[in-house]
């Protein structure tokens, strides 16, 4: 087990930085609240522009941050003015800036601990889209506090060390998708990625051998004739999976190699060693047509190569204590649960030949609602719990959706129980104070074999419709 006391600590710092480089942002901060909980003071800070100097402290005093500090709820402003000092110019003046704020919530949920703020120097920067992609960033950021904190009392033992657990990871066919998802979608968003290798050393093969990841998008592999048409790069590249709008390639291998036979590589390449502690554990590199983005790529990656480091201290501490989170048959079981149930019904059903359905509800525009609104939904999605049967497995996600395992159920079973409480849900939505006309519930189904003929293509179209 790779553990270091100061790593959540570093956390908080590297979260700024992963958001401040993908949304991306020009000024980015963390406000700390005093004792009393009300005056704020800024704890880190990132500056992209150096010709003008924005005045924190206006922001802080602000009714925008007052109104998070009180609802407890991300907000996305379009135009606030701050007090700002240009280069070479004397005085202040006012300035119109776009700020998304995250505030980070104590572990008993009462109270505020910190708020992030990503700047932007212009009216209406920041769009829906944006807001919702930083609470999901920030959900995950918390999945991974939640396994540090979780395991504080846990004692590790020497079977807990790095390499113990290759079976465990290697047997769990979401371990991959898991951790590249976020760093996938992150980078993208502001970096000209068309390529993506990542070798890894440790957790998931024997000492003194290799795991390989080749990474590129849709767009750049058809180019390559019979690429569509037989398993060409497959035999060459490894076993292959999907994630976002990228095909990756992966296979063990005891050395090193490259691919360019096979794959043209792009003109331009940055890399980065994946460290935990005072281990090297693999390392990731990003690629590009355009020389001239490399810098800017070479900035990127070393805030964005936290992200996968985070996916694989968690997946080790899944693999370490092998806890399960479950209440009683009405209630729903944890997201570290998931992956579990989904695993031990999907091999079920394939051995004895039975069918397996899962549905996938959400909110239409999740961006739209507020604390309230949220609420509302989280008691909506209890109700449609209650309203299956107890063997379904039921997993909630907050606003990114509400999953439902329905074991033994073909396509068209499950189509029934999800227009029973899509009915329900309408009833209710019609009737709830918080949520308005435009509040809407949309849903996906997939079953296995029908739409989903293997355990991986089954959790590729799941994770589409739910960041799991």
């Amino acid at each position: 087990m790779i553990d270091f006391p100061d790593e959540v600590e570093k956390s908080t710092g590297h979260f700024l930085q992963i958001l401040h480089t993908s949304l991306p942002s020009e000024v980015s901060c963390v406000f700390i609240p005093d004792e009393g909980g009300t005056d704020l003071h800024p704890l880190k800070i990132r500056s992209e522009n150096e010709s003008v100097m924005l005045d924190l402290s206006c922001l802080a005093d602000s009714a925008l941050l007052s109104y998070v500090l009180e609802q407890q709820t991300a907000t996305c402003s379009g135009h606030i003015l701050l007090r700002s000092t240009e280069k070479n110019k004397k005085g202040k003046s006012w300035t119109p800036v776009s700020v998304i704020c995250l505030p980070s919530k104590s572990v008993d949920g009462d109270r505020v601990k910190a708020v992030f703020c990503f700047i932007q120097i212009k009216e209406d920067a920041y769009r829906d889209e944006d807001l919702y992609f930083a609470r999901s960033m920030f959900a995950r950021y918390k999945l991974y506090l939640d396994y540090h904190q979780e395991i504080g009392s846990y004692h590790f033992t020497e079977e807990d060390q790095p390499g113990s657990h290759h079976a465990d990871l290697k047997s769990n066919p979401y371990y991959l998708t898991n951790l590249l998802s976020t760093f996938v979608q992150a980078g993208t968003r502001s970096l000209p990625i068309e390529g993506i290798d990542l070798t890894l050393w440790s957790d998931v093969v024997p000492k003194g051998q290799f795991f390989q990841i080749f990474g590129y998008p849709d767009e750049f592999l058809v180019k390559y004739r019979g690429y569509e048409n037989n398993k060409t790069l497959e035999r060459h590249l490894g076993s292959a999976f999907k994630v976002k709008n990228f095909i990756f390639f992966c296979r063990s291998i005891k050395i090193r190699m490259d691919i360019e036979e096979v794959i043209p590589r792009p003109a331009a390449s940055v890399s980065s060693q994946l460290r935990l502690g005072d281990r090297i554990v693999g390392s990731v590199t990003l690629r590009t047509n355009d020389p001239k983005n490399r810098d800017r790529i070479k900035a990127g990656l070393s805030d964005l190569s936290h992200l996968i480091l985070w996916e694989m201290q968690i997946a080790r501490r899944r693999a370490a204590t092998s806890t399960r989170a479950r209440g009683s048959n009405t209630s729903t079981i944890k997201p570290k649960a998931f992956q579990d149930d989904l695993i031990g019904h999907f091999r079920s059903a394939r051995r004895y030949g039975d069918s397996l359905s899962a549905v996938v509800f959400r909110p239409s525009y999740p961006f739209r609602l507020s604390g309230p609104g949220e609420e509302s939904f989280s008691r909506l999605f209890l109700l449609m719990r209650k309203s299956v049967r107890s063997v379904d497995s039921a997993c909630f996600f907050g606003l990114n959706g509400f999953l439902i395992l329905l074991p033994r159920a073909t396509y068209r079973e499950a189509l029934k129980v999800t227009d029973r409480l899509m009915g329900l849900a309408e009833e209710v939505i019609k009737h709830d104070r918080f949520l308005d006309k435009k509040s809407a519930l949309e849903y996906k189904v997939v079953s296995f074999p029908e739409s989903a003929k293997s355990e991986i293509e089954l959790w590729e179209r799941l994770s589409d419709a739910v960041p799991v």
